[in-house]
């Protein structure tokens, strides 16, 4: 049994064909059905992929590897800052994110999706400068501590010495 796909603009199916003919994809791109580049190519996720069906599209997102310890982060910038219409599902364990929305509300979510990136790029910005902050002031207590016992002990020989 060889699978071929077709999608028409009044209906979307997959459907199983009995031919034994080497496999093909009829596919017919409608540019309301293609996904938005700026959901796959937003570099916050590693697996786009999403499922059309009439005028609804159900999308699916899998957290790249390189974010995947700010799964946390991202689910909150995107809760605190998500439009009403948007209702998102989360699955912690997969590190993957959900949505079902209108075809038209596809161009909103890839802009409120750049921005979850940009808020979160910003955060790992803070987070290491603050890192590097913290470390220095830590040096400088310890340097700081280490001549002031240097001082100290030169104070208390001055006096035996006297």
């Amino acid at each position: 049994m060889i699978q071929t796909t077709e999608i028409r603009s009044e209906k979307r199916y997959h459907k199983l064909s009995d031919t034994q003919t080497p496999f093909t994809t009829n596919h017919t791109e409608d540019p309301r059905t293609v996904l938005h580049p700026g959901l796959s190519g937003n570099g916050l996720f590693q697996e786009v992929s999403s499922f059309h069906y009439k005028k609804r599209i159900r999308t699916s997102f899998k957290i790249h590897d390189e974010f995947e310890s700010d799964f946390i982060l991202i689910k909150g910038l995107m809760e605190f800052y998500r439009p009403k219409e948007f209702i998102f599902s989360y699955d912690r364990k997969e590190r993957s994110i959900g949505i079902d929305i209108k075809d038209d509300q596809l161009e909103q979510l890839s802009v409120f999706l750049s921005r979850i990136v940009h808020w979160t790029n910003q955060e790992k910005r803070f987070r290491h400068a603050l890192k590097v902050a913290i470390e220095f002031e830590n040096r400088y207590k310890l340097e700081r501590e280490n001549l002031y016992q240097t001082l100290r002990n030169m104070a208390v020989a001055d006096k035996h010495v006297k």
